[in-house]
């Protein structure tokens, strides 16, 4: 593959039908769904999303209510050149397969802590290299990628700044304001708006910035559960909030979305 390091001496890992070995003599199995487990130590413990926030992203997903925001990021994508793709904090690979799908590149790789999400991903998806890392320490080689995505996760900007090759592209989905405005109006008492976080990376040029509005009909109360399992709100929100959205059967909704793509111009590291 050339683009996985050993966790351990971040030496090259090199892919076999077993799994992972580096020159050290550092292995990793491939699991029977076909992923890779790159954690060592405490990081070993389960940690991630759980199969409940899985669940509910795939039945959510699975109904087409962000279809327009997938289809978005693929036309981004359209013009721009790439050959070994990373998918930062993958999940359970919705965006990965459908990008994997519509682009041909020579790697794609999927990184989760989830060891669920991960299982699940890769039973979707064979010829995508999925991994279980965290996504603060890359399993991945210095300037070996030319695309990292990161849609909805935490943004490590060194760690963007350290696997890319100059001329490298990383693209960012980030929620806008007003995302899932009306759900907030249902669950909290007063609403407060929250900036997209900044996803800029020093020694990286911005390419463009697209923003993507849309409203989504929620379409039954299985639905509307699985939106709400899928935010932070399920854990935060007060308890007539969530009372009120859990007995609703549908809800029209605001689906307000950032996509921004930066290129690195430098070799330096943030």
């Amino acid at each position: 593959m050339g683009n996985l390091r050993c966790p351990v001496c971040k030496n090259e890992l090199i892919e076999s039908a077993q799994g992972m070995l580096c020159k050290k003599g550092h292995r990793f199995d491939r699991a029977s769904q076909g992923y890779v487990n790159l954690t060592i130590g405490s990081k070993r413990r389960k940690s991630g999303d759980d199969k409940a926030m899985i669940a509910a992203r795939s039945l959510f997903l699975g109904q087409g209510y962000y279809l327009p925001l997938r289809d978005k990021i693929i036309a981004c994508l359209g013009s721009m050149d790439f050959h070994d793709v990373l998918d930062m904090g993958c999940g359970e690979g919705y965006y990965t397969h459908a990008l994997a799908e519509h682009f041909t590149a020579s790697a794609w790789i999927g990184v989760d802590l989830s060891v669920d999400a991960i299982k699940f991903a890769a039973k979707q998806d064979p010829h995508v290299t999925y991994v279980v890392a965290g996504i603060s320490d890359l399993p991945i080689q210095d300037q070996s990628l030319d695309l990292a995505l990161n849609i909805f996760a935490p943004i490590f900007k060194s760690e963007i700044a350290r696997v890319l090759r100059v001329g490298g592209h990383a693209v960012f989905v980030l929620p806008r304001e007003e995302h899932l405005l009306e759900l907030k109006e249902n669950l909290y008492p007063e609403v407060r708006l929250n900036p997209p976080p900044c996803a800029l990376v020093e020694g990286f040029d911005t390419r463009f910035i697209e923003d993507i509005d849309f409203m989504i009909n929620i379409r039954s109360n299985a639905d509307l559960r699985a939106l709400l399992h899928m935010t932070p709100y399920v854990h935060r929100s007060p308890k007539e909030g969530l009372e009120r959205v859990t007995s609703m059967n549908s809800l029209r909704i605001r689906a307000s979305f950032r996509i921004l793509c930066v290129t690195k111009s430098t070799k330096s590291d943030v």
